[in-house]
């Protein structure tokens, strides 16, 4: 185990950046540790305020994880150590964080989720666990891992919801910022194959001060919108659509608690495709352990599905080091590598790393899980229409 701390590395570079935010996180218990601490990282934009969104409740999943693991022993009786960097939704801090992370001696990273820049390239040699992908990069770098195949796959996910649930014919696309296009050609060559056509693509800044040019264009011959954007974009389209009296129902991917209580009334009706089964469904392993954790470790923090991604890619990781004899960076990028049927606490299916997803022409290779789960709100309530997730739509 190396010695040297992440953190001392990424505050020097804050300090010069003037910008770049980063976090440690240690044990919450007295267990005594033997030995150098196990270092992972997380590059996450915790703030994005150019981009209209935050995922500031990341960081509190992926703490609550690491001090329950800590709480259990570490990893090999070695101190579990996280740090967390900012990328703030600027692609020149997060490439920072990425090289200083590079530099640092953390062996793997955990539920990383940057915006603009993939950070998979950046990282040589180093597993991104449970990352959430926004760039196709990360769908295709051999060193990445993610929890599913995000927005690329999640917006095929709200297709296969609008076909068979809503018996949508015609529906309208929605995204924001560069990841459009890709999108938008992902969904256009399926549609066809359901026996669907795409009405309208709607881009998105977020920053509009005015939605409602956008929302009526969207609802404009279309039975359903689909939102392909983070949370809280989505939850100022919704205001939107009710501020407008327009019925045609939004497909969103999860929506976050507070982006719920900002909604109130206004969720009641719409659609939302999760990565996870959602936070009342508690006979999910997964799901008491995490609630159980958060509220012990990060009392206070919110609870949702961007939290509990970090949360899964730390015990992941947990998992895997300590069936390990020595922990590197090339032995835990080796077992992620030859990964098969890894415990998920029923979060997902057992993953694999084993066969690349053919799907989609094989566009998104690293996509080992495309399975997502179908809820439908009644008031600020998400329940599952099934109970069981369904694997996205092929062609």
């Amino acid at each position: 185990m190396r010695t040297k701390h992440l953190v001392a590395l990424c505050t020097a570079l804050a300090a010069s950046l003037g910008g770049l935010a980063v976090g440690g996180v240690g044990p919450a218990s007295a267990a005594s540790f033997k030995g150098a601490p196990v270092q992972i990282a997380m590059i996450v934009d915790l703030e994005a305020p150019a981009l209209g969104f935050n995922f500031s409740e990341a960081a509190a999943g992926a703490k609550a994880a690491v001090d329950a693991v800590n709480a259990a022993g570490g990893i090999h009786g070695h101190k579990l150590v996280l740090d967390i960097c900012d990328g703030k939704g600027d692609p020149n801090t997060e490439n920072a964080c990425g090289r200083s992370v590079e530099a640092s001696q953390a062996v793997a990273t955990v539920g990383d989720a940057t915006f603009i820049n993939p950070m998979a390239p950046l990282l040589s040699g180093m597993a991104e666990i449970m990352d959430n992908p926004a760039q196709p990069a990360e769908l295709t770098a051999s060193n990445s891992f993610p929890v599913t195949g995000s927005a690329f796959l999640g917006s095929l996910g709200s297709l296969g919801l609008a076909h068979s649930v809503i018996h949508a014919k015609t529906v309208s696309l929605m995204a924001v910022g560069p990841s459009s296009s890709a999108l938008y050609s992902s969904l256009g060559k399926v549609a066809p194959s359901l026996g669907m056509k795409i009405a309208n693509e709607v881009t998105l800044t977020g920053s509009e001060t005015d939605l409602t040019p956008a929302v009526e264009q969207a609802a404009s011959g279309s039975q359903a919108i689909i939102l392909l954007m983070p949370p809280d974009n989505a939850a100022r389209v919704i205001a939107a659509l009710k501020q407008n009296s327009i019925k045609t129902p939004a497909i969103t991917i999860t929506l976050t608690p507070q982006d719920l209580k900002s909604l109130g009334s206004a969720v009641n009706g719409e659609y939302e495709i999760n990565y996870f089964p959602t936070l009342n469904d508690t006979k999910v392993p997964g799901i008491r352990q995490y609630l159980q954790e958060i509220k012990k470790y990060q009392p206070g923090s919110l609870e949702d599905g961007t939290s509990m991604i970090p949360w899964l890619g730390v015990h992941m990781f947990a998992e895997v080091a300590n069936k390990l004899k020595t922990v590197t960076r090339a032995t835990v990028l080796q077992a992620m590598t030859n990964a098969k049927n890894l415990y998920a606490w029923g979060l997902i299916p057992p993953y694999s790393t084993d066969k690349p997803y053919t799907g989609q022409g094989g566009l998104f290779p690293r996509a080992f899980n495309d399975a997502f789960w179908y809820a439908k709100f009644r008031g600020t309530t998400a329940y599952l229409i099934e109970n069981h997730d369904v694997p996205v739509p092929k062609t």
